[in-house]
């Protein structure tokens, strides 16, 4: 699996992946990004993963994609599980929602409350770097 930070580069500000404190709030919350931290604390905000079958996922929620496009916070059981597989793409640094065949993207600002998947262009917005690759 790729994991821990998900990262963005933005001029020489770096945004991560952040479940902004929503993922023991409760069900089908947004993610957003938020400044780079290093992953030092017990509990991370930006502990994110992408597992070797495809679960996009925080420690105890996996990541799904509304009828908005928008990413949220799910219990990892409650879905069929087409709708949790997302695909990294080294070469492109793309987060693919399977699905939809769409990518995660960041939006036009350095830190949002929710992230979208929206029809792949390669913009920068849409490249991710796992600070941790491999982590088995």
């Amino acid at each position: 699996s790729s994991g821990i930070n998900a990262e963005y580069g933005v001029g020489y500000d770096h945004y991560c992946v952040d479940h902004l404190g929503n993922e023991m709030k409760g069900h089908g919350l947004s993610i957003g990004t938020y400044p780079c931290h290093n992953p030092d604390s017990a509990i991370d905000n930006q502990f994110m993963m992408i597992t070797n079958d495809g679960i996009f996922r925080t420690i105890d929620r996996c990541l799904s994609v509304n009828h908005q496009g928008v990413l949220t916070l799910v219990h990892c059981y409650d879905y069929d599980e087409s709708e949790l597989k997302f695909k990294y793409n080294v070469q492109e640094k793309t987060i693919v929602h399977v699905q939809s065949g769409r990518c995660v993207d960041a939006g036009p600002k350095s830190m949002v409350t929710s992230l979208s998947v929206t029809p792949c262009t390669g913009e920068e917005r849409q490249q991710w770097t796992f600070t941790y690759n491999k982590i088995h």
